[in-house]
């Protein structure tokens, strides 16, 4: 993933377990994993 989602962008991610994307949202402040198995993972954005 080459921009990291923005306040204005998306609230929330559905991915492939084997996505890139998970292991940088993972990290990111402001998002948190709300769910995964082994067909999706899903980060939502942190309420302000």
């Amino acid at each position: 993933m080459r921009r990291f989602p923005s306040d204005n962008d998306f609230t929330w991610t559905l991915l492939q377990p084997d996505a890139p994307a998970i292991a940088a949202f993972d990290r990111l402040d402001g998002w948190r994993r709300l769910y995964a198995d082994e067909f999706a993972v899903v980060h939502v954005r942190d309420a302000k």
